[in-house]
């Protein structure tokens, strides 16, 4: 689908997919808060941009990749968000991993402007890049025209129905390991104590 893509976000996860898009051939535009961010991703080939809006009226398709929900929304809605200049026909594919709730207000908003969007929350370590899994959130064909591009990052890209449900099974597949490490914490004292 799209040969500019936008990369809103340049911390371990946007670092980590960034060489992967470049070495596709993508042409990659990025925006962070932090300057340092914005340094490492022009010294990769990026081009840097001052906020979400330049990149979405640089590219074509619009990665996230951020720390907490609010963040997102920002992103997204903000005065200076994807929105405000994203084009009809543009997706925004959400990487990030924030509760459904948030997507659904932030997907309603970006279809109501003629905009797609995907939450796709990565299933995998920043090294693991390449053989991620991506449960994804959203329209079908918005999914089948970003494949493309999430097939860079991605062995196992997954539909999982509408808009927030990417999330939930992230959010799920998170509390699994945990309640699998508080077992094992639980078995390593138990160990201990019968020596």
């Amino acid at each position: 689908m799209a040969e500019r893509i936008g990369l809103v976000g340049f911390g371990i996860m946007g670092t980590s997919m960034a060489p992967s898009l470049l070495e596709a051939g993508y042409r990659l535009t990025v925006f962070d808060a932090d300057a340092a961010a914005l340094g490492r991703a022009a010294k990769m080939g990026c081009e840097t941009v001052g906020s979400a809006a330049a990149v979405a009226a640089a590219a074509d398709l619009h990665l996230i990749s951020l720390p907490r929900p609010e963040h997102v929304t920002s992103a997204v809605q903000g005065p200076d968000g994807l929105l405000r200049t994203a084009s009809a026909g543009t997706i925004i594919v959400d990487t990030s991993t924030v509760d459904p709730e948030t997507t659904r207000g932030n997907a309603a908003a970006a279809v109501a402007q003629g905009v797609g969007y995907l939450d796709a929350p990565v299933l995998g370590r920043p090294r693991g890049v390449g053989k991620w899994t991506l449960p994804v959130g959203g329209d079908d064909a918005d999914l089948r025209r970003a494949a493309p591009v999430l097939r860079t990052v991605a062995s196992k890209i997954i539909h999982v129905g509408p808009p927030g449900q990417g999330n939930a099974v992230k959010l799920l597949n998170n509390l699994m390991f945990g309640a699998i490490n508080a077992a094992a914490c639980e078995m390593f004292a138990v160990s201990d104590q019968v020596g």
